[in-house]
C-alpha cells in the first residue's frame, strides 16, 4: 500500500480546510446562541430520501399557520409550499431550514427519535478510524436516518490540529454485511481495508486499480478494500444538543 506524500500545495489546502471549518463552526455557534437557524446544513445531514415530507405539514398545522400564511413568509406560491408538503418538490436542507425557520422551529423537531446507537470509533486528523477514548460516549443519541435503525452506529470525530473545528461532530452509518456495496464508490464512506485499518474516505475505481480520496485529494493509492458504509449523516454539536434537549423532553 503506497501513501502518498503530501506536497506544499496541499499543506496550503489544509490550512485553507481548517480556516473554513472554524469559521463555519463559529458562525454555527453565534446562530444557535442567537437563536438564528443557520441555512446551510448540507454537510451535515447528508441523505434525507428518509424524512417524510407530510411532517412540514403537521408541523405548520401544529403552529396554527395557513398555506397562504407560510407561502407569504416564505416568499413563494402556496402551490409551492402544498407541492413541499406533499413531496412533489425535491426538499433541499437549505429548504428545509427556511421552512423550519418561518415556523420559528428547527429541523431538529422533525427527525424522529431512534434512541441511542453505538459509537463504535473516533475520527482523528488523517480521518484514521481510532478505538474509544475512556473520555468518549459510548452511546448516543440519533434522528431516525434509515426505517432499520438497529443496525445503525456512528464514529465521533475527536481530531486534535487542523481539523480541530470538527471535535463533538457524529457521523452515523450502516452496518451490513455486503463487503463495498456498488452505491458506496464515490461517496463518502466508513471504510475496512485489507490490512485491517479503518478509516473514512472517498472509495474511488480507476480502471483495476482501487484509491481512496478525501477532502484533500487522493489519500492513499492502491487499496484493497473489505468493506465499505456510504455515512447517512454528519450532525455538529449544537443539534446533537438539539437531538438530546428533545429526547429528554419525551421522556417526562
Amino acid at each position: 500500500m503506497n501513501i502518498r506524500k503530501r506536497s506544499g500545495s496541499e499543506s496550503d489546502g489544509r490550512n485553507h480546510l481548517q480556516n473554513t471549518l472554524l469559521e463555519e463552526k463559529v458562525r454555527e455557534e453565534k446562530n444557535y446562541q442567537n437563536g438564528n437557524i443557520p441555512l446551510d446544513l448540507t454537510r451535515y445531514i447528508i441523505k434525507m430520501e428518509t424524512f417524510n415530507p407530510s411532517q412540514l405539514k403537521e408541523l405548520r398545522l401544529k403552529q396554527g399557520i395557513t398555506i397562504t400564511a407560510l407561502a407569504k413568509r416564505l416568499g413563494t406560491s402556496t402551490t409551492q409550499v402544498h407541492r413541499l408538503e406533499n413531496g412533489l418538490r425535491r426538499l433541499t436542507v437549505t429548504t428545509l431550514f427556511e421552512f423550519c425557520d418561518a415556523l420559528n422551529s428547527s429541523p431538529a423537531d422533525l427527525f424522529e427519535f431512534s434512541g441511542s446507537v453505538p459509537v463504535t470509533g473516533v475520527v482523528d486528523d488523517a480521518y484514521e478510524v481510532l478505538p474509544l477514548t475512556p473520555t468518549s460516549p459510548k452511546q448516543i443519541i440519533s434522528p431516525r436516518l434509515v426505517q432499520d435503525m438497529q443496525n445503525v452506529a456512528a464514529l465521533g470525530w475527536e481530531p486534535k490540529s487542523q481539523l480541530k473545528p470538527m471535535h463533538g461532530h457524529y457521523m452515523f452509518y450502516y452496518v451490513h454485511n455486503e463487503g463495498v456495496p456498488e452505491h458506496a464508490w464515490g461517496n463518502r464512506c466508513l471504510l475496512l481495508l485489507n490490512d485491517g485499518r479503518q478509516r473514512v474516505g472517498w472509495p474511488i475505481r480507476d480502471a483495476e486499480s482501487f484509491h481512496i480520496d478525501s477532502h484533500e485529494g487522493r489519500a492513499e493509492f492502491n487499496v484493497e478494500l473489505t468493506w465499505a458504509s456510504p455515512i447517512l449523516a454528519v450532525v455538529p454539536p449544537f443539534l446533537m444538543n438539539r437531538l438530546k434537549s428533545l429526547n429528554d423532553l419525551k421522556e417526562v
